[in-house]
This record gives C-alpha cells, sequence and structure tokens, in this order.
C-alpha cells in the first residue's frame, strides 16, 4: 500500500495492489488511526527507498529491481499518448522479451529515490528535462474521480499527478522477471 495525498473530503488517497481507493473517515478516533496508518505507511515507504538494489542487465537495455523483481526499461520511450504508451509497452520486445506492460502507479513509484534528481538510480536513462516540456512519465493507472485522465510520476522532482490521457509523456515499460 502506499499513500500520496490528502483529499478535500478528509479521505487518504492510497494505492492498494496497483489500484487506487479512498479511506473515509467515520470519527475522530477513527480519523486518528487512519493518520497513523498513513504515517506508518509513509515512513514503510521512505525506508525502502534507501535498501532498492539494482542491476543492469549490461547492454540489453534493462535494469532489474531486485528487491521487487520487476525489470525495467532502462530508457524512456518518445512522448506518447496513455493509450499509445500501452500500446507501445504492450508491443515492445527488449532483451528478447515480449511480455512488457506500462508499469502501475505502485509500480513506479518503487524506483523514486528521493536523494537524487532526478529520484531515481543513475543506472535509468532520463530523457533531459526541458524547462518548456512535460517530464512526467505514464502509468497505467487511471483516475478514480475521471475516467479520462491517468496517473504519471515526475522525477525531476519525484511528484505524482493526473493527465488527460491525450496529453503526451513519456513512457519507461516493466515486466516481472
Amino acid at each position: 500500500m502506499w499513500c500520496r495525498k490528502t483529499l478535500p473530503d478528509s479521505g487518504f488517497y492510497v494505492f492498494v495492489d496497483g489500484s487506487p481507493a479512498i479511506l473515509k473517515t467515520q470519527s475522530r478516533q477513527h480519523f486518528m488511526a487512519r493518520k497513523v496508518l498513513f504515517a506508518i505507511t509513509l515512513l514503510a515507504g521512505l525506508l525502502m527507498v534507501g535498501n532498492a538494489v539494482y542491476a543492469s542487465h549490461g547492454s540489453d537495455g534493462t535494469v532489474k529491481d531486485k528487491n521487487t523483481r520487476l525489470v525495467w526499461q532502462q530508457d524512456t520511450s518518445d512522448a506518447l499518448s496513455w493509450a499509445d504508451a500501452k500500446s507501445y509497452c504492450d508491443g515492445l520486445v527488449l532483451a528478447r522479451k515480449d511480455d512488457w506492460r506500462l508499469s502501475t502507479a505502485n509500480e513506479l513509484t518503487t524506483i523514486i529515490d528521493y536523494t537524487r534528481s532526478p529520484a531515481a538510480s543513475p543506472l535509468f536513462i532520463f530523457k533531459p528535462f526541458d524547462p518548456g516540456a512535460n517530464s512526467f512519465t505514464w502509468t497505467s493507472t487511471q483516475s478514480i474521480h475521471n475516467d479520462s485522465r491517468a496517473y504519471a510520476v515526475e522525477f525531476a522532482t519525484a511528484g505524482m499527478a493526473t493527465y488527460f490521457k491525450g496529453e503526451t509523456l513519456y513512457a519507461r515499460c516493466v515486466r516481472s522477471s
């Protein structure tokens, strides 16, 4: 589970198994219990950041996260719409594997390293951060509030936001090892 922000209705935004959910509050005691859960979950997530262990597979264009056992595309795609990003990953053949997919928000946030800028291991390749360009990376996680939007992660600032699916952002594909 990964907590990201507080919603105006006093619920917490949470990613559970890659799918967004909202935890609603019932009473002050329940609200305080949710705040404690949020703090513990956030702390656990931050502690895990420093423990990420990556291995580059040489020149095959992939990076393996030894903790999550996910294999990542080392570079990002060109800027694509959300549907094109999903198609790009579904059709990708890299390192003699063809089971690539667009990562969930939960998965993509596992490669954030808050001690770096960009906020990821130097084994990953990023497009140059152009101040006039959008440097967010699509995830497959759709907004629960507006199905014309999906989540994206920005590695220059380790931020996350939703974007209209027609906007053009980068894609970084993933597969299970």
